[in-house]
Order: C-alpha cells, then structure tokens, then sequence
C-alpha cells in the first residue's frame, strides 16, 4: 500500500508539470532504463550501443515474437541472482506456469497473457511494485469524483468489473491486486461475461455499482439494456479499456447514463497505461511513462498530421522485463488536435489495431473504414447468433456466415425464426456506419460442424479482391 500512495501522489504531481519538466523527467527515467537494461537483460544487451535519450531511435525495434524467443533473455537477471534463480528455473516456470505454483516466483511477479490479435500470443512479467505503480497511475490521472481518500473510506464504493473468464489477462489480474488493496475500504466483484444476458442483467441490478468497468464492446450491450430497462443501475464512472472506444459506444453510455463519468484507457499488456481521457473525451498521452513513436510503413517516424502505420512503444515503468521500441500495430496520431483540459499531456487519437480496420467507400463517396471491435459489436447485439464468421472478399463487400448449433434447431427453422432480427441489426450498423447504399452484406446460414466448433467460429476476416 506504501509503494501505490507514493506512486500515486508521485503521478500527481507530474500532471502538474510544464512541458519542459515532464521531457526531463522522460529523458532522466530513460536513460536509466536503458543503462539497466543494457547491464543485466541478455535480450537487450545486443539491442542497446548508446544508453543516451537521443540514441533511442537508433536501437532496431523489436516485436513479441523476437522478445520472447527465449523468454529468460528477456527478463533481468540481476533481479534473478536475488531471487537465487537461474534463466533454466526461468523457462521452465514459463513452460508450467498454468499447472503448477512457484512459490520464489509467485511472490514476486505475476504472469500475464498478451493472447495477441496479431496472432502471436505471448507471456509477459511484472513485478509487484510494477502493478501497483500501473493502478497508481490509473487512480492518479482519472481524477474526477472519486479522490483516493474517497477510495480508503470503508464501505464507500462498489465496484464491477465484467470480464471473459481467464485468470492470466492483465485486467483480472489488475483486479486481484486491487482487491488485496482496498479489501477494507470496498467491495469489488468480478462478474463474467457471457451471453446469459438475463444473469448479467440480475447480478449487476443486485449489486447496483458505483463503478462500472469492462471492454467497450461490452458496455455498448449494458447501455442498450439500461435503456430497454432491463439494467437499472446509476455508476457515477465508466471505465473502458482494452478495445477501442467508438464515438458511437460513448454516445450510447452517454444517453444511458447521462450522470456517470466516462474514463477511457488506451493501454496494452506489454506496457502501463499509455492514455486516459480527459472530461472531453480526448486520450491524452502520458509522457512520463512511457516513449510512443507513431510510425510508417516503410520505418520512418510519421509527422503529427498522419495516422501511423504502427507504433514503437518503449515503456518507462517496466525494468524487470524492459519494453523497448517495442512494436505493436496500432494506428494513432500524437500532438495534432488541442484541448482544453489544461492537461500538460498531448493528445492521442487512436483509430485502433491498424490491420483490423477495413477500408470502405461511404454513401458520400468519402473513405472510410469499418473496424474488426465494430463487426463484433455488430454480432454481440445479436443474442441468438452463437457462432459467425464474417469475411471481407472485397472493398465495400462482406460476407456474414451465421452457424447454427444443435441447440438451435435446424438450420431452416432458425434462419425463418431470427432472419429478420439479423437482417435489420445489419442494416441498422450500415446506416450508423453511413455507408448503407455503398456496402454490401451477404447473409447466409450453416450447421456447425465439428471443425469450425473446434476453432469457436468466432471469426473475422479481410481479404479483398
């Protein structure tokens, strides 16, 4: 608990700094980092020649899969000699880590599973202290009606936070060590989520929260029943993160809950929160934890006025598993649209994971782009479709295949029975989309087969003509 009010107040204070204070800190947390990184991780030992901030650009970046090769060179092995552990140890306990405890390891860190929308999953470490300074941070620049003291209050706040049922996601385990924290001063309850939307419904009415949080794909659903009725609940915040947060999504928790503060997070199982919202509803970046070079293509930075092709992420709050010019594939631009929040932090526009958006013509002739998070969204409204796939085979051309289980009847019976619910749920999306004379979705219905329940058939692709 000392270590997260010292974070705390410590993020705090660094909101109030001016731009040339916060670029210090930065420079000064760096350069520290990388000289440790350099001296005790193997992995970044080849990576690292100049441990100056102005050399940062001439390391080579590096992606999950080149960093987790051999995941004992990834970790820092100073660190390893105190918990009397050798990089072997190491490895094996990532091989087992699921199966069985380890108790010099588990008292010191806790695993967390990237599962890796581009396809690679991966296991990442942090230390305790590393956890509590990634809540600090949380509580720190959320701001608003819910001051720490308020936190510490016994019996003061209730908490929800709707999940998929996997203990080794960052988010669950946020919530574990939150739950070690404020045991006496709040009551957190972890609901899961699935498609039993008469439970989510109850339990959540049961326990009225105070706050409310879960992935936005999932609160675009609860505000939906808030204003069909089902949910009747008053959360003075709404917390989002993990998905992208569409204008749409806040629009629809803004109408459900026209009182509640809506705080979003930009953040990634690799790195601390790298963005939350102001009360305008822009991401704002936080320098002082983290380095983000928006970049293009072909490898060059991308300039203010363009949306990158993906991001070098160099995280200054990890030193047992350092983050440096780390990629990950989401398009974003920095520091081109104001605030006026006073914030000292630039602002973040996300569009999302840069190979899940596909591009479309709208009915104006204009560009635009439907995201893979929308398409789910799409589907998650649709309370009897258990199994899809959706497939792009062309620009402004969509495939919908919705399979049919045993537990749904035929095939016939359900496609004459549900079509019409489908159909106008498809249409309504295009014409929020804009682009309802322009794309094109063909629906069509199977029986679900052993191979495509083996895969979930929870699926979505893109590849256009």
């Amino acid at each position: 608990m000392k270590t997260f009010i010292k974070s705390y107040w410590g993020a705090r204070w660094r909101s109030t700094l001016g731009r040339r204070s916060i670029t210090a800190f930065q420079r000064n947390t760096l350069e520290d980092l990388l000289r440790s990184a350099k001296a005790n991780v193997p992995v970044q030992k080849d990576r690292i020649r100049d441990t100056r901030f102005d050399a940062l650009a001439d390391i080579e970046p590096i992606d999950k899969a080149q960093l987790l090769l051999h995941p004992a060179r990834s970790v820092n092995h100073a660190v390893l000699r105190k918990l009397n552990a050798n990089a072997l140890e190491f490895d094996q306990f990532c091989e087992t880590y699921r199966e069985q405890e380890n108790k010099w390891f588990r008292d010191f860190a806790l695993p967390t599973e990237s599962h890796g929308t581009s396809g690679t999953k991966g296991l990442f470490f942090r230390t305790k202290p590393e956890f509590e300074l990634r809540d600090a941070i949380k509580f720190a620049r959320e701001g608003g009606r819910f001051p720490l003291r308020e936190h510490l209050r016994p019996g003061r706040l209730r908490y929800a936070v709707i999940l998929l049922d996997d203990p080794w996601v960052g988010s669950r385990q946020n919530v574990d060590v939150a739950k070690g924290r404020f045991s006496r001063h709040a009551e957190i309850r972890t609901i899961r989520f699935d498609n039993d939307f008469d439970r989510l419904a109850q339990e959540l009415n049961e326990f009225d929260p105070h706050y409310l949080m879960t992935y936005p794909t999932h609160l675009d659903i609860f505000a939906k029943m808030q204003l069909q009725g089902a949910l009747q609940i008053a959360p003075r915040v709404v917390r989002s993160g993990a998905d992208l947060l569409t204008t749409s999504t806040r629009d629809q928790i803004k109408c459900a809950w026209p009182h509640a503060r809506i705080v979003d997070y930009y953040a990634a199982s690799e790195s601390a929160p790298m963005a939350v919202s102001c009360d305008q509803g822009n991401l704002h970046l936080f320098e002082d934890c983290v380095v983000l070079e928006p970049m293009n293509h072909d490898g060059t930075p991308s300039d203010a006025t363009s949306f990158s092709s993906h991001i070098l992420v160099t995280s200054l709050t990890r030193s047992f598993q350092p983050i440096i010019r780390y990629r990950i594939d989401d398009s974003v631009r920095v520091g081109f649209k104001s605030c006026s929040c006073n914030s000292p932090f630039p602002v973040l526009e996300l569009v999302g994971r840069s190979f899940l958006n596909y591009p479309i013509q709208l009915d104006d002739g204009s560009q635009g782009v439907i995201s893979s998070l929308e398409l789910m969204k799409l589907m998650m409204t649709m309370a009897n479709v258990r199994h899809y796939q959706i497939r792009g085979i062309a620009k402004n051309k969509f495939v919908l295949s919705i399979f049919v289980d045993a537990f749904s009847g035929d095939v016939l019976s359900f496609k004459q029975k549900h079509h019409q619910e489908i159909e106008q749920a498809v249409v309504g999306f295009r014409r929020e989309k804009s682009c309802e004379k322009s794309v094109a979705f063909d629906i069509n219905y199977r029986a679900l087969d052993t191979t495509i329940a083996k895969r979930r058939a929870f699926t979505i692709e893109y590849n256009p003509e």
